[in-house]
Formats: C-alpha cells, structure tokens, sequence
C-alpha cells in the first residue's frame, strides 16, 4: 500500500482528531487496488465519522476543481447508512457519466429513505437534459425519463420525491412533460404547485410566460421566487417591470433571486434597473447587482430583440 494511503487510512481511523482537508485530498484519483484499501478500512469506521468524511469531501469538491472522488463516491452510493448515500448522491452531482444513471434509477426505485430517493431523482434531472442536448445516448436519457415519470406516477410514492421527479423530468421535450406540469400547477396542491413554476423555467418553453409574470405578484414567496427564478432561466424581458419592483420585496430570498433573474434577461430596461439599484447603495445587495450587472450586459440588445420576436411567434 503506498505510503501516503496509509497516512490517510490512520488519519480515517483516528476519531478522536479532526479531519484535515489537506490530508483527505490524498483520496483523489484513486485506483482499484487503492479502493480495495479504502473498503477494507471502511469497515473499522464509525457512522459518525463516516459522514463526517463525506462531508469533508464534498466541500473539497467544492473548493478544488481538481479534486476527483468519483470513484469513492460511486461506491458510498451503496452504503448502508442513508446519510452517507445522500452525501454521495451530492458528491457526484457534476458526474455526467453515464453509467451514473443506472445506480441512480435503482436508488430512487429501492432505497427505504424518501430523502435518498429525492435526491436520486433531481440527480437524475441532469441526464434527461443531457440526453436532449444529445450528449449521451439517447436510450440512457430515455431511462433516466421513464424512472422519473414512474415515480412521479407512483401511488406509493412521497410529496417529496414526486415533486423533485417532476422538476427533474421538466428537461424533456416530450409533449406530455408539459401537460404534467400544468395538471402540477392547477392541483391545488401547493407544494406541487411551486415545483410546477420551477419546472416551467427549466422547460424552455416560453408558452408558460403569463402564469410565470403573474405569479409574480403571488401573495406566497415561494410562488414568487421561483416564477422570478423561472423568468430569468426563460429570459421572458417583459418580466422585468415586475422583477424590479421585487427588488424591494421583504423576502431577501426573492430579492436575490430578482436580481439574478434581470442579469440573466439583460436588454436595456434590465440594465438600467440593475444599475439604479447599484446606485442606492444598498451594500447587502451589491455583490449579487454587480453579478447580475456583468452577466447582462453579455447580451447586446439587438440579441433580445430577436429571442422577444420569437417568443411572441410562440405564444
């Protein structure tokens, strides 16, 4: 076993010391024979401790982009703590493998947690697009679809899990994905209903336009953070009257998401709002104005004359 390992496997087992980041970085890249070591080992620590290492590395993901876990991750989609499985579904929420897919299809079809399965079906989400973008086989989007829909279906199944099934499968173009959603809007069910507004923005449809500027006025700031959260994924420009009064909203959440939204529709009119906004020296929301202000002006006006020309032929 290569030294360094052995560092790193001693450092696992000594609970009593805190984990060192720079230690635990030694778990990159490892190599099957590397991982044997690691299982091995695995089984001498703690449940506690093994969360608290998962924990440790998905920060490292986070902070280091070098930082490859993957194949740790991989196998702690196994494990027998729920905790452990949730962290690794998060560990790996940049892997576009897709041989991911297949584990994830079982996790949201078996595990016994809801919180598992939840997370398994909005990591799912992520292939349904790239199967559209055609960056995978076709066939491994279509499964990753069907697992979604089944469970969206499921009598047996939780709020939790239909409705993270339901904003997962938003990606697909099939034509009954944007029924699901309207029925998931007009419900009544209002936990559905604000995963329905966020479905609508990752749809890419612009035939949701009229609810989403609507639910802007929402008396409810979950309706109105992701409608304004929608707006700005379907860069709907006549939206940004509306946004910029919620700048000003007494929720922070649907102030930031606002901002962030008119940076993502840019044009002049969010510009110009963007900039008043800067002006009034409110030092909470710089940062993210000064964001939202670079991230608009990416767009020229004449782009956005085009996309509004072509939404309104869709609508």
């Amino acid at each position: 076993m290569d030294e360094e390992l052995r560092r790193v496997l001693r450092h696992l087992a000594d609970e009593g010391r805190p984990l060192r980041p720079s230690v635990l970085y030694a778990l990159s890249g490892l190599g099957s024979a590397e991982l044997a070591e690691v299982q091995e080992a695995w089984q001498r620590v703690s449940t506690d401790r093994a969360q608290a290492v998962l924990r440790a590395l998905v920060e490292l993901t986070e902070v280091m982009v070098d930082a490859d876990f993957v194949v740790l991750f991989r196998w702690w989609l196994g494990d027998k703590d729920a905790e452990v499985r949730l962290l690794a579904i998060e560990g790996l929420r940049e892997d576009e493998d897709a041989a991911l897919v297949g584990p994830l299809v079982r996790i949201l079809r078996d595990d016994d947690q809801p919180v598992v399965r939840a997370a398994a079906a909005a990591s799912l989400g992520r292939f349904v697009l790239l199967g559209e973008l055609g960056e995978i086989n076709a066939a491994v989007g279509a499964r990753a679809e069907q697992a979604l829909l089944e469970a969206y279906f499921s009598r047996r199944e939780t709020l939790e899990v239909r409705r993270r099934a339901l904003e997962a499968v938003a990606y697909s173009s099939e034509a009954g994905v944007s029924d699901l959603i309207a029925e998931a809007y007009h419900a009544g069910e209002e936990e559905l209903c604000v995963s329905a507004l966020f479905a609508m923005g990752r749809s890419a449809d612009r035939r949701w336009r009229s609810i989403l500027i609507g639910e802007l006025d929402s008396p409810s700031p979950a309706r109105r953070y992701e409608a304004a959260q929608a707006c700005g994924e379907l860069e709907l420009r006549d939206a940004v009257p509306v946004l910029s009064r919620l700048i000003d909203d007494e929720d922070t959440a649907v102030r930031g998401v606002a901002i962030e939204a008119l940076g993502k529709i840019g044009g002049a009119g969010a510009r110009r709002v963007l900039g008043e906004c800067l002006l009034c020296g409110d030092e909470a929301l710089q940062a993210a104005v000064e964001e939202a202000l670079l991230q608009a002006s990416w767009f020229g006006d004449d782009e956005l004359e085009i996309l509004d020309d072509w939404s309104l032929a869709e609508s």
